[in-house]
């Protein structure tokens, strides 16, 4: 593919913008470039080189989130860093350790300003829990946590909400067992969210 032929290229301009330690416009364009280009490249690609470039990623990604930043307007490239890694997950499961990678990008969640990104990372957290990927088990109420966290919040793109509204609503209608278990387990750690992911 044509993303392939200039990889070379570009990888240095795309790494040295998201290690860029003033400019968060810089970090933010270069973890969205990133993302974009693996999954277009994402067949040719190796594991080894998959996870150097998730290893540019994951200085932004191993942020958990923080009170003062989930309304401000800072965070943008911990928000496209997410995605990137998302985008990577999608492309290639069958050789990225899905295992090592889930626990910090839920721990960066919920996103912090670029809230249109939260489409495709939340369509990877999905894909994992509907494909019975290993990974997502471990992890499964803390995936509806966040999951609670996006359809409940209003600066969320509408688009984004009603997919995960129709999701859960799928699940329910279902009576999908592991989903039901990995609800149950949040009654008490955080009934809001245990009353949105119950009720239809």
């Amino acid at each position: 593919p044509a993303t392939q032929k200039y990889m070379a290229v570009i990888t240095p301009v795309i790494a040295a913008a998201i290690a860029d330690k003033e400019s968060e416009s810089l970090r933010r364009n270069g973890a969205f470039c990133l993302g974009h280009m693996c999954a277009a490249a994402a067949p040719a690609l190796t594991g080894e080189q998959l996870m150097g470039m998730i290893g540019w990623l994951f200085p932004l990604v191993n942020q958990p989130s923080k009170e003062d930043q989930k309304q401000g307007q800072v965070g943008a490239d911990v928000d496209n860093a997410i995605s990137a890694v998302a985008r990577i997950i999608k492309a290639r499961p069958d050789i990225i350790p899905i295992d090592q990678i889930l626990p910090t990008m839920l721990a960066a969640l919920p996103l912090k300003a670029d809230l249109e990104e939260g489409e495709n990372i939340f369509e990877c957290l999905t894909g994992l829990v509907d494909s019975a990927n290993p990974a997502a088990g471990p992890h499964y109420p803390v995936i509806l946590d966040r999951i609670a966290q996006a359809a409940q919040n209003q600066r969320m793109p509408e688009a984004t909400r009603t997919k995960l509204v129709s999701w859960k609503v799928g699940k329910l209608t279902a009576q999908d067992a592991a989903y039901l278990a990995a609800t149950m387990t949040l009654q008490t750690k955080n009934p809001a969210a245990f009353a949105f992911l119950s009720t239809p």
